[in-house]
C-alpha cells in the first residue's frame, strides 16, 4: 500500500519534544560546513523544500517564534505499530504574510506496540540550517506509556555528523521527504 503525503496536526508528543529542543538546548551544536551535507546534495531542491514547508505546513506560534510542520505517518492510526515523520521549520512571517524558514528539524520515528502495552521507539532527529548543513543529530530509544509518560529514554552513539553512513542515512531521509512533498503539490 503507497502512503500519500498529507498534513496532519501535530501530536502532542512532537510538541513537547520540540519544545524541549528549543527551550533547553539538549541538541549538541556544532558549525556547519559543506562537510556536514549528504552526498548530491542539491541547495534548490532543499529550499524548494522549505518553502513548501513554510506554505503547507501546519503553523505554531510560540514565545520562541513560529515553526511550520509537515507530517507523515503510516499507517495514519497512533493505536497500532506504525512510522512517523516530520519536518519542522522555525522560522517568521513578513508583513506580507509570507513564511521565512531558518532552523529546520526532522524527526523520524518507528513506534512499536509490545505486549506490555508500552510503546517502542526508535528515533532519529536532525537539525539542519536554513543551507542544508546538519547542525545536530540525535538517534535515541524511548519507552512511552499509552499514556504519553516517558518510562525510559536513552541516546545511541552515533558516529559523528560528518561520517558517511551519518549522511548517507540523513540523504536517504531528504530524498524521501523530496518526493513526499514536492512531487504531491
Amino acid at each position: 500500500m503507497k502512503a500519500k503525503f498529507r498534513i496532519m496536526n501535530l501530536p502532542k508528543r512532537l510538541h513537547s519534544l520540540l519544545s524541549i529542543l528549543f527551550i533547553s538546548g539538549l541538541t549538541l551544536t556544532v558549525t556547519a560546513s559543506a562537510d556536514n551535507l549528504p552526498p548530491g546534495f542539491d541547495l534548490a531542491k532543499w529550499h524548494a523544500l522549505l518553502e513548501t514547508t513554510g506554505k503547507n505546513g501546519k503553523a505554531v506560534k510560540t514565545e520562541l517564534g513560529e515553526t511550520r510542520t509537515v507530517s507523515r505517518i503510516v499507517p495514519n492510526d497512533l493505536t497500532v505499530t506504525h512510522h512517523a515523520d516530520y519536518l519542522t521549520t522555525r522560522g517568521y512571517t513578513d508583513s506580507e504574510n509570507k513564511f521565512h524558514a531558518g532552523t529546520t528539524f526532522s524527526v523520524s520515528e518507528n513506534w512499536q506496540l509490545h505486549a506490555d502495552g508500552n510503546w517502542y521507539i526508535d528515533q532519529w532527529l536532525y537539525e539542519l540550517s536554513f543551507y542544508g548543513d546538519v547542525i545536530s543529530l540525535n538517534h535515541m530509544s524511548i519507552v512511552e506509556r499509552p499514556d504519553a509518560s516517558v518510562l525510559d529514554y536513552n541516546e545511541i552513539p552515533n558516529l559523528g555528523l560528518t561520517s558517511p553512513e551519518e549522511l548517507g542515512r540523513w540523504g536517504k531521509q531528504l530524498d524521501l521527504w523530496y518526493a513526499w512533498t514536492l512531487t504531491s503539490q
